[in-house]
Order: C-alpha cells, then sequence, then structure tokens
C-alpha cells in the first residue's frame, strides 16, 4: 500500500504536536486498509493513551450503512466502537474521541461534521469514507433531500458546496486522500520519524497567588485561560454588582470552566449562614451538560456531597440551590448568581431583562465555531455593558484550545471550509464618503464563481452575517450554496468592499393540489410565508404568487444607520419587480427598532405568531411588500384581517407586549373603513355621555368606551382625528391594564392617567357622534 509511507508521517506529526489528522479513503473495498490503518494507529499511540475512543457515524444503522459498520466491526473487535447516526451529533458535545469514522457515502450535512470534527482530541484521526472523490461534487447526499421544496427535484441542486469541501481536503496539511484503486492523490510533504515521535508536554499553568478556590479545583484546568477565568470569577463572592463577559472560540473549554466555578463558589458560600440560589440559562440543555459534568466533577475533588434533584438541578447541603432554566423562564425566580452559556444565542431583549433584575451576572458565548454566535455579541453587547453605570464589567478570551494544541491544521481546514473564519471588509473614512455619496452597485451573487473560485469576497460576505447577527450555522451557507430556491444578493461599494447582504428564498406558485392539502394541515418545505397564510387566513390564491421571502439582510455594524439596508431593499424590490415577481416578504422576530425599519419601507405586517419563540423571547412576525395590483389587493385584506385579530386577541393571547409596541403593529398604510357599523343602544350612550360629561365614573361606562375606541383603531380613512398619548388607551381597552398598572408603566398619577383618557374618548365621540 502506498498510503503507508504518508501515514507514518501523519502519524508522526500528529503525535510530535498533539495535533489532529484526517485521511480520506475514496473507493469501495477500503476495508482491509482502514483495519490496517487503524491498527497501525492503535499500536503506536496506545503507549500515550489509556484508551482509544472510537465513534462510527453514518446516515442509519440499515442497509448499506449496517453492513459495512459490520463488516468494519469484525476486523477490528478488539477495539470497542461507538456507533451514532449523524442527525443524533448534539449528543456527543463535549465528548472526546481518539478516532472518528465518518460514512460520508451519501452524507454531508456541514452543522454535523462541525459538531463531529470538533470531538476529535489531539493525537486523533478522523477517517472520511468516500464513495468516489474524484467526482465527489455529483454525490447527492441526504442534505440534498432536505433542501428541496416544490416544484424542485434533486437534479436542479446546485451542489457549489461540496466543490469547496472536496477542494478544502486537498489544500490543508495533516490531511491524506486515497484511492483505493488509483493510489495516493494527497500524501503528506514533511519529513517525519515515527519512531522518534512522542507528544510534547502541556504549557506549564501558573496558579493565581492569594487564590480563593481550592487547589483541587484549580488542578482540574487544563490550559492558562480556564485558570485565569478561575481567577476572575473568584469576583463574584465579593459585594459589588459585576458582570462577566467570557468569550472563545469553539473548544477552549469555557463551559467547564464555568462549572468548576460553581463548584468553587458552592465550597466558599457553604460556610455562610445565608441560602443561595445560582441560577443556569442556555438556549438548549445541552450547551450546558458540559458545564454540569465539570460542576459535578469540582463537587467530588472537593468531597462536597450533593442531591441531584434532576440532571438540571442540584441541592448542596440544603444552603447552596442550583438550577438550568430555559432563558425566558429564568427571570421568574430571583438568582443571587445568573450564568448564562451561549449568551449570543439567546435574544438580545432577555439579555436586557436580566441585566435589570440581577446583580451578579457571568455571561459566556462562543464566537467562533459551528455554532457561530456572531462577534457582534461581544461588540455590541460589551458596548451596552459598559453603559451600565452601577455594575463593576469583566471581559476574558479564551485563546488555548483544550483537546489539542494551537494551530492544528484540522481546525484551521475546517474553520476554512464552513466559512467560519470569515471576516467582513475593515470599515474607514473613505468608505463612509463612498456610502453618503450612494456609490454602490447592487447585484445577484455568482455563486458558482464565488465558491468554485474561492473568491475572499464570499468571506466578506458571510463575514457581515457573523459580525451583524447573533446565531450562524453552516448549513445557512451550504443551503445558500446548493438549494435551488436560495439566492443571494450585495450592495458593493465601488471600491469592491461589500457592506451589505440579502439573503432571499423564493416561495410561491404553488399549485392547487398542493394548496388543497395545505388547508388541510399538509405542510410544504419552504414556502413559508405562503403556508402561513394559507392557514392562518384562507387565502388560497396567495400561494399561487410568486414572491421573494428575505431569510436575512445584514449591514456591518459600524456603518448601520447610513440607509444601505434601505437601498438594498429598494435595489430588491426593483430587480424583483423587473423579474416578475408578486411580492417580497421577511418573517423575524418582532422588536420596535425592527418593525419599524420593515414599515419605514413600506413593509405590511400581516401575521403574528400566537406563541414566542422561547429562547428569543420575541414574537415571530410576517412582513409583506407587494409589488403589482393583485398582491396589493390581498396584502390589504390581509393586514385588515391581521389588525382585527390582534385587536381582539391581545389580552388572551398577546398580553405581555408592551401599549408602545402594540400601537406600531397597528400602524397601516391603508384607508379602512371597519366592517361593521357602530351601533349603541339608548343606554350605552346614555352612560357614555354620562362619563364624558363627568357625574359617572370611567368604570360605569367601561363597555362602551372600548367599543368606541376598537372602532377608532380600525378605522384609518383620512378624516380619522389625532389623539396623543395613545399608548394610554392601548393599556386600558386592549391590555385591560388597572389605572395602578397605568400610572407606574407611564410614570403618571392615576388621576393624571384618568383625564388623559377621558379627553382623548372625548374626542373620539364629537368625530363619531356630533
Amino acid at each position: 500500500m502506498d498510503i503507508l509511507n504518508d501515514y507514518n508521517k501523519l502519524l508522526c506529526k500528529i503525535i510530535r504536536n498533539n495535533h489532529r489528522g484526517v485521511v480520506v479513503l475514496s473507493g469501495k473495498d477500503y476495508f482491509d486498509i482502514l483495519t490496517n490503518l487503524i491498527k497501525i494507529y492503535y499500536e503506536k499511540v496506545k503507549n500515550f493513551k489509556d484508551r482509544i475512543r472510537i465513534l462510527y457515524i453514518s446516515e442509519d444503522f440499515n442497509g448499506d450503512y449496517l453492513y459495512r459498520f459490520e463488516k468494519l466491526k469484525e476486523r477490528i473487535d478488539f477495539l470497542d466502537i461507538e456507533r451514532i447516526k449523524y442527525k443524533d451529533s448534539k449528543k456527543i458535545l463535549g465528548k472526546t474521541y481518539d478516532v472518528l469514522i465518518l460514512d460520508m457515502y451519501k452524507s454531508l450535512t456541514p452543522d454535523y461534521i462541525g459538531r463531529i470534527i470538533e470531538t476529535l482530541s489531539g493525537i486523533g484521526i478522523a477517517f472520511f469514507l468516500i464513495k468516489d472523490f474524484e467526482h465527489f461534487e455529483e454525490n447527492y447526499t441526504t442534505f440534498h433531500e432536505h433542501l428541496l421544496t416544490p416544484p424542485y427535484k434533486l437534479e436542479d441542486v446546485k451542489k457549489y458546496f461540496e466543490y469547496r469541501f472536496k477542494g478544502k481536503l486537498l489544500q490543508y496539511d495533516n490531511i491524506i486522500i486515497y484511492d483505493i484503486e488509483k493510489g495516493l492523490i494527497k500524501g503528506i510533504n514533511d519529513e517525519c520519524i515515527l519512531e522518534e515521535a512522542y507528544p510534547p508536554g502541556r504549557k506549564k499553568i501558573l496558579l493565581p497567588d492569594n487564590r480563593k478556590f481550592s487547589d483541587r479545583v484549580y488542578k482540574l484546568c487544563l490550559t492558562q485561560d480556564q485558570v485565569n477565568v478561575l481567577s476572575l470569577l473568584e469576583n463574584l463572592l465579593s459585594d459589588e454588582k459585576s458582570i462577566y463577559l467570557i468569550i472563545a472560540d469553539r473548544g477552549r473549554g469555557k463551559s467547564a470552566s464555568l462549572g468548576l466555578a460553581i463548584s468553587g463558589i458552592s465550597e466558599i458560600l457553604l460556610n455562610s449562614k445565608k441560602v443561595y440560589d445560582i441560577g443556569i440559562t442556555s438556549p438548549e440543555f445541552n450547551n450546558v451538560e458540559t458545564l454540569f459534568e465539570f460542576l459535578k466533577l469540582g463537587l467530588n475533588k472537593n468531597n462536597i456531597k450533593y442531591k441531584e434533584i434532576s440532571e438540571r438541578k442540584i441541592v448542596i447541603n440544603n444552603k447552596i440551590y442550583i438550577e438550568y432554566r430555559k432563558p425566558s423562564e429564568i427571570l421568574g425566580k430571583k438568582y443571587d448568581i445568573l450564568f448564562v452559556d451561549e449568551a449570543a444565542g439567546i435574544g438580545i431583549n432577555i439579555l436586557l431583562e436580566y441585566t435589570k433584575k440581577y446583580d451578579k451576572i457571568v455571561f459566556s458565548s462562543t464566537i467562533h465555531g459551528y455554532e457561530g454566535a456572531g462577534r457582534s455579541f461581544s461588540v455590541k453587547f460589551l458596548k451596552y455593558l459598559n453603559s451600565l453605570k452601577d455594575f463593576k464589567i469583566y471581559k476574558y478570551n479564551m485563546i488555548e484550545p483544550i483537546r489539542y494544541n494551537e494551530q492544528d491544521p484540522i481546525e484551521k481546514w475546517l474553520y476554512d471550509t464552513l466559512l467560519l473564519d470569515s471576516e467582513s471588509s475593515e470599515i474607514d473614512e473613505r468608505d463612509k464618503e463612498l456610502i453618503k455619496n450612494k456609490d454602490v452597485r447592487f447585484y445577484k451573487i455568482p455563486m458558482k464563481e464565488w465558491f468554485y473560485n474561492d473568491d475572499p469576497k464570499l468571506k466578506n460576505f458571510v463575514g457581515i452575517y457573523i459580525l451583524a447577527h447573533y446565531q450562524n450555522k453552516p448549513n445557512d451557507i451550504a443551503m445558500l450554496a446548493d438549494a435551488p430556491h436560495h439566492d443571494a444578493f450585495v450592495l458593493e461599494l465601488s471600491n469592491g468592499k461589500i457592506v451589505n447582504g440579502i439573503h432571499i428564498a423564493y416561495e410561491g406558485g404553488i399549485d392547487d393540489d398542493t394548496i388543497n392539502k395545505m388547508l388541510k394541515d399538509y405542510k410544504p418545505k419552504g414556502n413559508i410565508i405562503p403556508d402561513i397564510i394559507v392557514k392562518h387566513y384562507r387565502i388560497r390564491e396567495f400561494a399561487k404568487l410568486k414572491g421573494l421571502r428575505i431569510v436575512r439582510i445584514a449591514t456591518i455594524p459600524e456603518i448601520q444607520g447610513m440607509g444601505l439596508g434601505s437601498l438594498s431593499l429598494d435595489k430588491l424590490y426593483d430587480w424583483a419587480k423587473k423579474n416578475n415577481y408578486d411580492w417580497i416578504g421577511s418573517s423575524f422576530g418582532i422588536t420596535y427598532e425592527l418593525l419599524n425599519f420593515w414599515q419605514k419601507n413600506n413593509f405590511v405586517l400581516v401575521h403574528l405568531s400566537p406563541e414566542k419563540n422561547k429562547v428569543s423571547g420575541e414574537y415571530s412576525g410576517i412582513v409583506i411588500k407587494p409589488i403589482n395590483e393583485g398582491s396589493e389587493k390581498i396584502v390589504k385584506k390581509l393586514n385588515y384581517e391581521f389588525r382585527w385579530r390582534l385587536i381582539n386577541q391581545i389580552s388572551d393571547v398577546y398580553f405581555d407586549l408592551s401599549p408602545e409596541l402594540i400601537l406600531k403593529m397597528l400602524e397601516t398604510p391603508y384607508k379602512f373603513k371597519p366592517h361593521y357599523k357602530l351601533n349603541l343602544t339608548d343606554n350605552q350612550i346614555e352612560r357614555l355621555e354620562g362619563y364624558l360629561s363627568s357625574p359617572m365614573t370611567y368604570e360605569a361606562a367601561a363597555d362602551v368606551v372600548k367599543l368606541l375606541y376598537i372602532y377608532y383603531l380600525l378605522y384609518t380613512e383620512k378624516d380619522k382625528p389625532k389623539i396623543d398619548k395613545e399608548e394610554l388607551l392601548i393599556g386600558k381597552f386592549l391590555l385591560s391594564w388597572s389605572f395602578a398598572k397605568i400610572s407606574d408603566h407611564f410614570k403618571i398619577k392615576k388621576l393624571e392617567a384618568r383625564k388623559l383618557i377621558k379627553r382623548d374618548i372625548k374626542i373620539i365621540y364629537n368625530w363619531l357622534f356630533k
């Protein structure tokens, strides 16, 4: 086998540097070679590792997948092999393996690959089993099958991402590519003698002087970064109001450090007379499984007994209560210390609420990595934190990897391949002048050209999303590269710098049979906006129209507010009109600022989800901008129906919205008269006039007053009178707030609130009846 010489050099390199390697085996009859390579690895590495942990990953456990697994398992029966499906890759978060075997015959889902490769230890090897490397980009995968939406078929998939994946394997060190029939495609250039290779020792770790946590906890740290984080978090034991921001790339031991810190804090707090509550939250519980693992490890090392009430709650001596709750639920209790892991995946509004309620908070988040948080978290959020006058702010950036040494070629390959290390263009004053002069061009990204030629503009484009958005996944980029119904547009300055990007999905154009199924609860892939309109509003004609759903729009943060987002939307509208589309729309978590942006650009709110997103704490809204008369007629109808539903559902469904946001949602560009006449009984009119002329209290006429205001809200013709402080009326009539709550929210006296409401109702009454 002409692979052995290069394989020995690869083993030598990864042992000597505590790095990792990849071996790609192309072809069907790989069993003898793979068996031999694993045996060679085992014989050499068993001298340095107590146990060799092997993980086999495949799409399924049946059919050909089972045959390939069983055949390999028979040949290396002296080793235990753990096995999972790609879709279960979240289950191995926090685990570490020495050998990964990836059956990639029909599998290349970027999110899964990112998670799996990051579990590989230093002096570890990943084997990629590929049917035909030479024609790799022609392969159809299950990822492609999941991408498809009607009317597209597998042959419509673009497969640009697969081409990039193949090219990057050829480009990086520590990667061997071997074709079973044709021989070595890519080997190892460096000379390295395997017999002389020994693992490097870890860098010496220095413990801080005057440390408060026990040495037993500190000695569980593997890097100086982890020690430094523990030392920093000792300040949580002081009386000061403090916020900590811990940021890191994936695999730096961030979550483990938080768990160890909580164990160290617990040991000291046990000597206090007070009972302590420590809260932990993250977008999903599996984000903090490693935190809990190291929390228990630290407690055990300190011989501290604890009770596990559940996997999410630990009680120590009935004195310290440590529990995980979901992001939106964590506000339901007052904690002495709050730990927020993967904070960038939580809605910014919830994070801000934490700073209002708690005195000691630790925010931590991954910046680069397959979870792709986005540097906006550290840039924007730190800016906000620094504005808080009554908190002391601490920040630490963890750099050193835990599982392997720095400068690992496989980490570089992974980050480059999945575009995790993308950066947006640097902006200077000359660029801002170009923006002010609108010296820009708008165009659809030539996706094939960018992916095939590894164009630097691709990373600039993706970098905008990493910088501007809180959550980014490799699948999003692969979807853009491969899905036939996804495209992207950019605004580019005349000097070549990309400053804004729009990711769109083509939706609509659905046939009658599919629409009939949708009305009976069938959910077609993609087509998010048509599906919601058909199901919630029963307007089947909308699904036949063709539209563009804006998946994401982003501008480099430091030049936000200069009109680039609005300019992009205008240009996209022109493009859509020219290409005979009927509408442009978007779905997003509703905040006042975001809704204002869309409304300012003539998008109309037509739907609000009935439930909040449990992570972001926001309701999802749909906005649409019609392009022609036919779509405008439908959007106008949708907007009226939406406003009617919102008004009548607020006190029951949307009771936790603010009056200001509700009023914003009810804004409309259309002129409406209510679909009913306001017919009041003689008694209702008498009570209303009695209230307005003062002898009767508000409470005696509350029912009639509410009828008047709802009619006023639905009416949007030009003759409608304007009233001030309308948020007060929203609070009273739609949210059913007491005068005490209105007084508290608007910072006015209760009597003043009563006077203002009566004044506005009198204006409405005179308009309707005088």
